[in-house]
């Protein structure tokens, strides 16, 4: 019995550093390449239920670092999704690509974390460009957060406190 992909969108940033722009949704029948992505037009997420029978999930959307400094942040979804492609495209097109997800073995993944995480770097005034494509054969709530590494690694800690006392 399918039960409803949930989609939801959370993000934790100071507002002032960083901006996100141009967000958008696609679903797609085939893993979709890095050309086909970036030629679709994608569009807005009017409900959190997502039709029965797609297999791949697309989000896009724009990270922009409007302070003089460089920022880090680290980008992080849930640890139920199967497979994770993320694209991240600079200013300059260049491509840096992530896997990460279930399939994916932990020794493997750009972070060591339970969770599915990357690490991107942006220069003063600088934007990237990122498409996070899922797939997963069960439900999952695609819930994408965005720390500061201090704020990331603190949520780490407690994590893994509380699951080993539990």
């Amino acid at each position: 019995m399918f039960r409803p992909i949930l989609l939801f969108l959370m993000i934790i940033m100071p507002p002032k550093a960083l901006s996100l722009t141009d967000f958008g949704y696609i679903s797609y029948e085939t893993e979709p390449s890095l050309e086909t992505l970036k030629s679709s037009k994608f569009g807005k997420l009017k409900n959190s239920h997502i039709s029965p029978g797609v297999k791949y999930h697309a989000i896009k959307f724009d990270l922009s670092n409007r302070s003089d400094s460089t920022v880090t942040k680290m980008l992080r979804l849930p640890p139920v999704i199967a497979n994770l492609t993320f694209y991240v495209i600079s200013t300059d097109g260049s491509v840096a690509t992530f896997k990460s997800g279930i399939n994916v073995p932990f020794s493997e993944r750009p972070i060591l974390d339970h969770g599915y995480a990357i690490e991107i770097d942006l220069e003063a005034e600088e934007s990237k460009k990122i498409f996070v494509v899922a797939n997963s054969p069960f439900p999952f709530n695609f819930s994408l957060k965005i720390y500061s590494p201090k704020e990331f690694s603190i949520r780490l800690f407690v994590e893994n406190a509380l699951y080993l006392i539990t």
